[in-house]
């Protein structure tokens, strides 16, 4: 009876493990991440022509609580491209498995940026900066933004070209 006490607890725990496990996915960069229901949706658009943009990158950043930890978890990032419509459409990381022992955390921010390369032209000098593209900030959302909604509909973002000054 007692041998039975014991691994009832053990038997829980595998069975529950078993099923987190189920229910992951791979976020785009490589972490192991369960998802809201809950979807963002929108529009690029070029601002002078009016016109769709075709792959433009929007990336979610998933950002942690980093307290009470020398090396914290790392930002999260998923990145989604506008089709020939100029459509996106972005999904939220509920939980994601970062940390030193690879436990679960829960976002508490998340930023949506829009990549200024591709069809959007770079930053000209002296904005260079490493060759890196830049992320411009388009929306900060909060779990409790996301939590209990089906699709969060964000507004058409007009793109503009950048124009060089001599």
């Amino acid at each position: 009876m007692k041998n039975l006490k014991t691994q009832i607890p053990i038997l829980l725990l595998l069975l529950s493990s078993i099923f987190i496990c189920t229910n992951c996915e791979e976020s785009a960069d490589g972490y192991k991440v369960i998802y809201y229901k809950t979807t963002g949706e929108g529009y690029v658009y070029d601002g002078t022509l009016n016109k769709p943009i075709k792959g433009a990158k929007i990336s979610v950043e998933t950002s942690f609580d980093r307290s009470g930890e020398l090396f914290g978890p790392p930002i999260v990032r998923d990145t989604f491209v506008t089709d020939e419509k100029g459509y996106y459409k972005i999904r939220f990381i509920k939980k994601a498995k970062v940390g030193l022992l690879g436990d679960y955390r829960v976002p508490m921010l998340y930023a949506i940026k829009m990549r200024r390369d591709g069809p959007v032209p770079p930053s000209p000098p002296p904005n260079w900066g490493n060759g890196e593209p830049t992320f411009h900030l388009y929306e900060r959302l909060y779990p409790e933004d996301i939590k209990d909604k089906k699709t969060i509909t964000f507004d058409t973002v007009k793109i503009y070209p950048l124009t060089v000054i001599p």
